[in-house]
């Protein structure tokens, strides 16, 4: 049980890690240098994608016991962020930020 569990648990944090890199790469888009922004925005998520293939291929080559639920749980957390993101861009949900 170990890890298929501990799988998953990596597999939703990297998914919700990607998220977050999206959120704060898009920040980096500003009037004054568009150009320069989404060049850095682009390169940002690049690399957390490239990550996660990464993460993925070592997996399926040394760990193919835990490539489906990690990937599952790469799914779950990317999904879910991208879900609760939605919502408090929404304002359906009100939060306290």
């Amino acid at each position: 049980m170990g890890l298929p569990l501990a799988s998953v648990i990596i597999g939703v944090l990297v998914g919700a890690a990607l998220v977050f890199l999206v959120m704060r790469g898009a920040k980096l888009v500003t009037p004054d240098d568009p150009f320069g922004g989404m060049v850095r925005f682009l390169a940002i998520n690049t690399f957390g994608m490239l990550f996660a293939v990464a993460v993925l291929g070592i997996l399926f080559v040394y760990l193919r016991s835990a490539l489906l639920p990690f990937g599952s749980g790469l799914v779950f957390g990317f999904v879910g962020s991208v879900v609760v993101q939605f919502l408090r861009g929404s304002g359906a949900v009100r939060t306290s930020d």
